[in-house]
């Protein structure tokens, strides 16, 4: 009799603390980032007389907005799988402008149940439609055509953040600085396929 007292108040207690426990939803997002390109020059059609670098860094800006979607309901766990999904723009000046679509399957991890400090990582991939500065420059019949309404572009890459996250009963809000290197191809066939950049990212990810 005993046992099944005991047995019931487990039950019971389990219970009580399903109801009262905290559930990831899904977040509303928007993230600013400062992007890096490395722009590998050609030899070949570079002035003989200016000696250049190996590879020239070039800095943007980036905006993003998008949803971050978590698989782990359940907020006691340390690692927990999200997916994002995120649309935005990105600038490189002197060298290009484009529209991004791209998503990243990510896995957190809390540091500690007694406090909101997190880690991240993920992969990116993504596509995006880029518009060369000066638009795309062409030969056709010995004419010179210049097309300026852009052209896709594939993405891939790997993220790095660390951040904290606030959550109650009635709202949660996560704060994470992340570090993205990723690759944009095919860039220049057969000259310079893929195109590195390396960007240094603000994410504030919010549910009300």
């Amino acid at each position: 009799m005993r046992i099944l007292s005991i047995l019931l108040l487990l039950v019971a207690s389990q219970s009580s603390a399903q109801k009262n426990g905290i559930t990831n939803h899904m977040l509303y997002s928007i993230t600013v980032s400062i992007d890096h390109i490395s722009y590998p020059g050609n030899k070949k059609y570079r002035p003989k007389h200016i000696e250049y670098p190996h590879h020239s860094l070039h800095t943007g800006w980036g905006v993003s907005a998008g949803v971050d979607i978590p698989f782990s309901k359940d907020n006691s766990n340390h690692f927990q799988w999200g997916q994002s999904f995120r649309a935005g723009y990105l600038n490189n000046p002197g060298i290009q402008h484009a529209f991004r679509l791209y998503t990243e399957p990510t896995l957190l991890y809390k540091l500690s149940m007694e406090n909101s400090q997190i880690l991240q990582t993920g992969l990116q991939f993504g596509y995006m439609r880029v518009y060369p500065k000066g638009g795309m420059i062409s030969k056709q019949q010995e004419k010179i055509h210049i097309d300026r309404k852009g052209r896709g572009q594939f993405t891939g890459g790997i993220m790095f953040g660390v951040g904290y996250r606030f959550q109650n009963t009635s709202g949660e809000l996560q704060n994470t600085l992340q570090y993205h290197f990723w690759l944009q191809g095919p860039f220049i066939p057969k000259r310079a396929p893929l195109l590195p950049h390396q960007s240094l990212s603000f994410s504030t990810s919010f549910h009300l």
